[in-house]
């Protein structure tokens, strides 16, 4: 009976630290036979009984970890790539999302010719160039070449980054919960850098269709970001294409306007009350 019920437990704390905290329970009793390991394992059997106990197990290895991440931050961005993409994915075994550092891009796959085998078409200042300094755009649709090309239109326009559509070391990615309630990523179109030397801003624009189921989640996830690491960037703005062709835009950095998306219930009708034209 004990062992079926510590069994069980390894089902509530894992099988791992269920046997391993029995024969820590068993070594700090000074009785590791056979006596001292049945003892153990009836104190981990009731322990995983106890209403709330795998939930406090996941918050203080939550906070250790948190503790232990802080403490040794400066040593892990003086790792290699490899090494500090190791403690990303400890970070990304929290149950909650967490904070991680967006490592340098180093390399980039992009098709250069459509399927008709033309070049396709390309632009300038992209953070990852070819050796001609060139980028190409076959892959973004009427709408984010529409933005790129308003943004890099702009006097103190310098620099631009086209942010992999997929979670990735070199990319932003963003927390947020899916109608079912799940934790998700969105990873933003585009990051555009303005402004002069020595003071350089950095702006998340994300062309997103409003129809989409996900609109309304996404959008609220990245106005919890706003929220909270706003201070970070000059703009944090979402945009869609309106029925009648014209280009709204949100400003994230808003209070107001991450308020109207917390209580919004349609997509379409929020762009319309709290959108302003992208211009």
């Amino acid at each position: 009976s004990v062992e079926t019920d510590f069994k069980a437990a390894g089902r509530v704390l894992t099988p791992d630290l269920a046997r391993q905290y029995a024969g820590h329970l068993a070594e700090e009793a000074g009785d590791e036979n056979d006596d001292g390991l049945f003892d153990a394992h009836v104190k981990v059997a009731a322990l995983a009984r106890v209403d709330g106990v795998s939930a406090e197990l996941d918050r203080e290895a939550d906070d250790l970890c948190r503790t232990l991440l802080n403490k040794y931050r400066v040593a892990i961005k003086g790792l290699s790539d490899e090494r500090q993409n190791l403690y990303n994915e400890i970070k990304g075994l929290s149950s909650e999302p967490q904070s991680i550092h967006i490592q340098r891009p180093r390399s980039r796959t992009e098709e250069t010719r459509d399927e008709n085998g033309d070049a396709v078409e390309t632009r300038r200042r992209h953070l990852m160039s070819d050796p001609n300094g060139e980028f190409p755009i076959g892959a973004l649709n009427e709408l984010e070449t529409e933005v790129l090309a308003a943004e890099m239109g702009r006097s103190d326009f310098q620099a631009w980054y086209r942010n992999p559509s997929r979670p990735s070391s070199d990319a932003l990615a963003v927390a947020y919960r899916d109608t079912q309630d799940h934790w998700r990523r969105i990873c933003p179109d585009f990051l555009f850098f303005h402004g002069e030397d020595g003071d350089i801003k950095v702006s998340i624009v994300d062309p997103h269709s409003h129809h989409l189921a996900d609109a309304l989640p996404k959008l609220r996830g990245l106005a919890s970001f706003a929220a909270t690491q706003g201070e970070g960037f000059h703009r944090i703005e979402s945009i869609t294409r309106m029925p009648d062709g014209t280009v709204s835009v949100l400003d994230l950095t808003v209070a107001a306007t991450r308020k109207a998306i917390e209580e919004a219930t349609d997509a379409r009708r929020l762009y319309e009350e709290a959108g302003d034209p992208y211009k």
